[in-house]
């Protein structure tokens, strides 16, 4: 076996530990990212010092593609910003670090081509098994199994907001519900759109998208998460409306479902009725000790911030630093953004900034385009759609789980695009 060869595999190791990991596991995806960085130094060695160009690895042959450009685009400028910030240097560096993950897209797209070439749907798959995993605590803890032995004292992890580290093992993350019902929204919608009526896993598969909808409907009480289900299930109707009978069936199941679940479940009534009953809180007596006061509150002191500096922003950390100089009633409730990408875009990094980051989303959906007829491009578009929705209330690119999920999906579209750009 040669060195390329092992290389390779390495690589694709690296590769399916780091996209099941990125649901579920902290400790996991900061292994699989040393084993992913130091594969990336490998092959720039061997590109380097090898002299012969036709045994090179075509690492300095990545095409320029949106895709990539876009995202590196927006974390350069993040970065930039720390020459007119108006946040402190420490949440700075704070922010700036959340956006640099964006330059690993063209890294992901160059690493899945060569472990995987033109087959990465064990990706997708590795990436389900983690969204399962994800699920499993919150059925253990519904049973009482979790109590019962122990282990709710070590399910605790949840570091995507906060700089320390948290108590417990820090090896589960599934408390944050808007990053739950994110992954589970996704998971529902591989499973659909990869079901095989007459494969023999068949019936797993109807099981496993079961336990999604229980998951989120009555196991997490993230109204987000209830959202991004329901535009899985839409997504999956148009993904199969090409044949109008496989379509009116899925739309009377999908509406059979919704209604259902909203007549019998008075959670699901409560978690769509406190929508209403949290926004007019806000407006009537300012109230902001809610989910949606919270939101509504930063969504008006980003807009402020946005009108104060349209064009390149306030700067990364300048949300952060805004509440603490202005002593803000939430600021000892530790929320570093403004829990909406796109205010999060346009107060700090200005129009500039959001044009980057709509230009990456927009080259994100091109890449998918094809989706109908490539399984691949088909998960991904579930990513980048759902993505969209749960920005409207969580600063999901900052986030780091939605974040991640994000940036390797578009390394993995990046992979298929050099594949046809060698072709």
């Amino acid at each position: 076996m040669n060195f390329t060869l092992r290389l390779d595999q390495f690589t694709r190791a690296g590769l399916l530990l780091f996209v099941f990991a990125i649901p579920w596991s902290s400790a996991l995806y900061r292994i699989s990212m040393l084993m992913l960085l130091l594969a990336l130094t490998v092959y720039v060695a061997h590109d380097l010092f090898n002299k012969h160009s036709h045994q090179k690895l075509a690492l300095w042959r990545i095409p320029l593609d949106p895709v990539w450009s876009f995202g590196v685009a927006l974390s350069t400028w993040v970065v930039l910003s720390y020459f007119w910030t108006l946040g402190t240097q420490d949440n700075y560096f704070f922010d700036a670090w959340r956006y640099s993950k964006l330059w690993m897209i063209p890294v992901f797209g160059f690493l899945i081509y060569r472990a995987f070439e033109n087959h990465p749907l064990p990706l997708v798959k590795s990436f389900a098994l983690g969204c399962i995993l994800l699920m499993l605590p919150s059925f253990l803890d519904y049973l009482g199994v979790s109590q019962s032995i122990g282990l709710d004292s070590y399910l605790k992890g949840n570091p995507a907001y906060s700089r320390e580290t948290a108590s417990g093992l820090n090896l589960v993350y599934f408390r944050n519900h808007i990053v739950h019902g994110f992954h589970v929204a996704i998971l529902f919608g591989i499973l659909a759109i990869t079901y095989a009526k007459k494969s023999k896993f068949a019936g797993l598969y109807v099981f496993l998208a079961f336990c999604c909808v229980c998951d989120i409907a009555f196991l997490v009480i993230g109204k987000m998460a209830l959202f991004s289900l329901l535009l899985s299930m839409l997504i999956v109707v148009v993904y199969y409306f090409s044949n109008w009978r496989k379509g009116l069936l899925l739309s009377l199941v999908f509406l059979l479902i919704v209604f259902s679940i909203g007549l019998v479940s008075e959670t699901v009534q409560h978690r769509i009725f406190l929508i209403w009953s949290e926004a007019k809180e806000f407006f009537q007596n300012q109230n902001i000790n809610s989910s949606g006061g919270n939101r509504l509150h930063y969504w008006y002191i980003s807009l402020a911030m946005f009108l104060d500096h349209p064009l390149i922003g306030a700067g990364a950390g300048a949300f952060r630093t805004g509440l603490e100089v202005s002593k803000d009633p939430l600021s000892n409730s530790f929320h570093y953004h403004t829990h909406n990408e796109y205010l999060s875009q346009l107060s700090q990094f200005g129009l500039v900034g959001f044009g980057l980051f709509s230009g990456l989303l927009i080259s994100l959906y091109h890449g998918c385009i094809n989706w109908k007829h490539n399984t691949v491009q088909a998960c991904g578009m579930f990513v980048v759609i759902i993505f969209l929705l749960n920005a409207l209330s969580d600063s999901s690119l900052h986030n780091e789980w939605e974040g991640w999920t994000l940036v390797f999906f578009s390394g993995l579209i990046f992979s298929q695009r050099i594949g046809k750009h060698n072709r």
